[in-house]
């Protein structure tokens, strides 16, 4: 019964991994169109190639950047829900279902990274030149600048704060409980990385890219 239960959490696992990943996944799709259409509000008359090069960084970062905030939530969730399998009664197996978890919600943060960096990348590489043109008035992608070193900077960034935001959701598992108390808590959470992400994710863009 033990190994039937292990089985049965384990499956849930995996089908909870990829319906998060193509959740991040359709965001990302989302995002980028959204994004795209900030462009024009860092400078909306750029004069000379200086100005208007530092656009088409910040129109270029956007893109391959597009759905992170949201999709550093949704690993901080996942985080949450990583299996803690079975339930230890010393205290060597309680560190080593700890460190399991730890690592599931590394692997976990990590593949979700991917998701949302290839499809950032698929947008950008393919669609990227329609995508913002058709969200502003002025071609300012450009997509030789994802080899741009502040561009580079954002997508490691991002890929960092997925793998940060699943430990956080780890570590939050045991406040979240059952009952309306846990899914407060877990709501609660999720508002407070979303509101964060977006703030910091922002500052930073700006900070980089102009």
């Amino acid at each position: 019964m033990a190994c039937d239960s292990a089985k049965g959490g384990h499956h849930g696992f995996t089908a909870g991994w990829w319906f998060a990943a193509a959740a991040v996944a359709l965001i990302t799709v989302i995002a980028a169109r959204f994004n795209a259409g900030l462009a024009d509000f860092v400078n909306t008359d750029p004069q000379g190639a200086g100005q208007v090069r530092e656009v088409e960084r910040f129109a270029t970062g956007l893109v391959y950047t597009s759905g992170q905030s949201v999709g550093q939530a949704i690993a901080m969730v996942f985080g949450v829900f990583v299996p803690v399998g079975r339930h230890s009664q010393t205290a060597l197996m309680e560190r080593e279902e700890y460190s399991g978890k730890i690592r599931s919600a590394l692997w976990g943060g990590a593949g979700l990274a991917l998701a949302n960096l290839a499809t950032a990348l698929l947008i950008g590489v393919l669609a990227g030149e329609w995508l913002v043109r058709s969200a502003v008035h002025h071609d300012y992608f450009d997509p030789e600048l994802l080899g741009d070193v502040g561009v580079i900077m954002m997508v490691l960034l991002g890929f960092v704060g997925f793998l940060v935001w699943s430990l956080v959701g780890a570590v939050l598992k045991p406040m979240v409980g059952e009952g309306r108390r846990g899914k407060a808590i877990l709501i609660l959470s999720t508002l407070v990385a979303l509101a964060l992400n977006g703030f910091v994710n922002i500052q930073l863009t700006l900070m980089v890219l102009t």
